[in-house]
C-alpha cells in the first residue's frame, strides 16, 4: 500500500496536523520527566549531593531504597490528582483550557525543582516533581479526547498515536540531555535536564490560543456555528462537512438530553461498566507488564547487573523506540487494534522472559549473556513503543459513550497511574539487597502480566477499527460481544434498534415526562443518522 492511499496521508490537512501535534506536545513533559527522573536516579555525583544513606561496602552517599522509592512513587501521585482533577476542567471549559492548566502547572513544578538547588533539598525536588505530574495527568485526560474528536473515523488510531511519539521523542530527548551532563561533578549535573523540561509548557501556552478546540464539545454546548468552523478549519476547505457535522449535532442533542441525569457513578453501572472495566483494564496492563520499571529504574538494573555503558546504551534503546513508534503510526488503522496488542503483549513478555532468565542463571552476565540482556532492553522498548504504548490510549479515548467521555478517560488514567504508582513504590524493594533482592529476576512478574494481557485481549477487547465514535457507541449499547465487533452490520442494528422502539410505543400506556421525550428524540436522531450513513 503506497503512502498515497492510506487513510492518514488521504485525511490529513496543514490544520489537523498542527493541532494533533500541538495537543500532543503535552505528552512530551511525560516522556521528558520519566526519562530524566529514571536516569538521574544514576548519576553518582546527583545521589552524593540529594542521598542520605551512606553505603558500608564503598562509603558512597547515594539514595537510599525509601528516597528513590517514595520520590518515583509520589511522581505517579501528581499524575493521579491530575487525572482526578481533569474532568472538572475537561469538560466544562474545553480541551485548550485543560491544555493550558497543564502548561502552566508543568512551569511552576518545575520552577519548584529548579530551586531546590539552593539548599539541596530532596523533597524539596520531589515537591516540584509531584506538580508537574499533575499536570502530565491533566495531559494524559484531555490529550486523546481532543485527538479522537478532531480526528476523521478512518485515520483515528493514526492520529491518536502522536500522543506516544511525543512522549518517546520526549524520552529521547531527556537521555540525550543526560548523557551530556552525567558526568558532571556539579549542580548542572541536575539542573541542565530540569531547564530544558521548562521550554515545552511555554511553546504550548503560546501556541495553544491558535488552534481550533474539539468541534464534537463545541456541538456539546450548543455553540453549532463554531463547531462548523472549528471542522471546516481541521477538515479544509475542499471537504463536504455537511454530513459529519450533522452527525455531531443530532449526537450532542441526545448528549445533552442525557447530561442533565449523567453521574460519574454511572460508569459503573449498564453498558457503560462493561466500557469503563476494557478502558481501565488495557490501561493498567500495559503498565502492569513493567512500563514503570523500564522508564525508572532499568538503568538501575541495567548498573546492577554490571553492564557497561549504560546511559549510552540506553540513548541507542530509546532512539530505536522512537523510529518504531514512529513506522507503527498506520498499523492501528491498517491491521486494528486486537493483533497490536496481542503481538506487542507476546513480544514484550518475551523480552522480560530474557531477562529474568539470565539473572537467575547469574548476577553478573558477561559475553553472550550480557549482550542478551542488552538486547533484551532494546526489544522491550522498540515492541512497547510500536504495540503498546498509543493504543491503551486511543481506546480509552474511543470506548466512551458520549455524555461520560470525559470520566472514562479519566478513570482509564487513574487506573493507569495507580499501577504504575505501585510499581514505582514496590520496585526498589522487591529488587534491592536487603529486601527482595531480586534483581533482574523481577522480570517474571512482567511476563506473567504480559501473557495475562494476551488472554484479556482476546476475549474482551472489542475492534473500533475504521468505526465512528457514533457506530461505536450503538454496538455497545447493543451489547456486541468484542469478537464481533468488525464483522457486525450497523444498518442490522438499527433496524433492530427501531423495531423495539415502534413495540415499546405501541404498549406504553403511560405518558412520557418531557425529558424522556428529549432522550427518546435524541437518540432517535442519532440511530437514523447512522443508518443513513451505512
Amino acid at each position: 500500500m503506497g503512502l498515497k492511499d492510506m487513510a492518514l496521508y488521504q485525511d490529513m490537512t496543514g490544520t489537523l496536523f498542527c493541532s494533533s501535534f500541538v495537543a500532543s506536545l503535552g505528552a512530551f513533559a511525560f516522556g521528558y520527566d520519566q526519562g530524566y527522573w529514571g536516569a538521574i536516579l544514576g548519576s553518582s555525583y546527583f545521589n552524593s549531593q540529594y542521598g542520605s544513606y551512606a553505603n558500608p561496602t564503598t562509603g558512597l552517599i547515594t539514595l537510599s531504597t525509601s528516597e528513590a522509592s517514595a520520590g518515583t512513587g509520589l511522581g505517579y501521585t501528581g499524575i493521579l490528582l491530575g487525572a482526578m482533577a481533569a474532568p472538572w476542567i475537561v469538560e466544562p471549559y474545553g480541551r485548550k483550557v485543560a491544555f493550558m492548566c497543564m502548561a502552566i502547572l508543568s512551569i511552576v513544578g518545575t520552577v519548584i525543582q529548579l530551586t531546590s538547588t539552593i539548599n539541596l533539598s530532596y523533597w524539596q525536588l520531589v515537591a516540584g516533581k509531584v506538580v508537574v505530574n499533575a499536570s502530565i495527568g491533566i495531559a494524559a485526560s484531555s490529550i486523546g479526547i481532543y485527538l479522537s474528536e478532531c480526528s476523521p473515523a478512518r485515520s483515528r488510531g493514526a492520529l491518536t498515536s502522536l500522543y506516544t511519539q511525543c512522549q518517546n521523542f520526549g524520552s529521547l530527548v531527556s537521555i540525550g540531555v543526560i548523557n551530556a551532563v552525567v558526568e558532571r561533578n556539579d549542580s548542572l549535573n541536575w539542573m541542565v535536564p530540569l531547564a530544558v523540561q521548562i521550554v515545552l509548557p511555554v511553546i504550548i501556552l503560546a501556541l495553544t490560543p491558535f488552534i481550533p478546540e474539539s468541534p464534537r464539545w463545541l456541538c456539546s454546548k450548543g455553540k453549532l456555528d463554531q463547531a462548523r468552523v472549528s471542522l471546516r478549519r481541521l477538515r479544509g476547505d475542499a471537504a463536504d462537512i455537511e454530513e459529519e457535522i450533522t452527525e455531531m449535532e443530532v449526537a450532542a442533542k441526545a448528549q445533552i438530553a442525557l447530561a442533565h441525569s449523567a453521574k460519574v457513578i454511572d460508569l459503573f453501572r449498564g453498558t457503560n461498566l462493561r466500557r469503563t472495566w476494557i478502558a481501565c483494564s488495557v490501561q493498567a496492563l500495559q503498565q502492569s507488564m513493567g512500563i514503570a520499571f523500564v522508564s525508572n529504574y532499568m538503568i538501575l538494573t541495567l548498573l546492577g547487573l554490571g553492564i557497561t555503558d549504560v546511559y549510552a546504551l540506553f540513548a541507542g534503546v530509546i532512539g530505536c523506540s522512537t523510529v518504531a513508534s514512529i513506522i507503527a503510526i498506520p498499523f492501528p488503522d491498517k491491521f486494528g487494534r486486537r493483533p497490536i496488542l496481542i503481538i506487542g503483549a507476546f513480544g514484550m513478555g518475551t523480552s522480560m522472559f530474557i531477562l529474568a532468565l539470565i539473572s537467575t542463571i547469574t548476577d553478573a552476565p558477561t559475553g553472550h549473556l550480557g549482550r542478551l540482556v542488552v538486547f533484551s532492553a532494546f526489544l522491550y522498548c522498540t515492541v512497547l513503543a510500536a504495540f503498546w504504548s498509543a493504543i491503551p490510549w486511543t481506546i480509552s479515548s474511543e470506548i466512551a459513550s458520549p455524555v461520560q467521555r470525559e470520566n472514562t478517560l479519566a478513570a482509564s488514567v487513574w487506573s493507569s497511574f495507580a499501577v504504575g504508582l505501585l510499581i514505582s513504590y514496590v520496585s526498589p524493594y522487591l529488587q534491592n539487597p536487603g529486601y527482595g533482592n531480586l534483581g533482574g529476576r523481577i522480570g517474571w512478574i512482567w511476563m506473567a502480566f504480559a501473557i495475562l494481557s494476551i488472554v484479556f485481549v482476546f476475549f474482551f477487547v472489542p475492534e473500533f477499527n475504521g468505526r465512528t465514535l457514533e457506530e461505536i457507541d450503538l454496538l455497545f449499547e447493543n451489547g456486541i460481544p468484542a469478537r464481533k465487533f468488525a464483522r457486525t452490520d450497523i444498518s442490522t442494528l438499527i433496524a433492530g434498534s427501531t423495531q423495539e422502539a415502534i413495540r415499546q410505543q405501541q404498549g406504553q400506556h403511560t405518558s412520557e415526562t418531557s425529558s424522556e421525550k428529549e432522550v427518546k428524540d435524541g437518540v432517535e436522531d442519532v440511530n437514523a443518522e447512522v443508518a443513513y450513513r451505512a
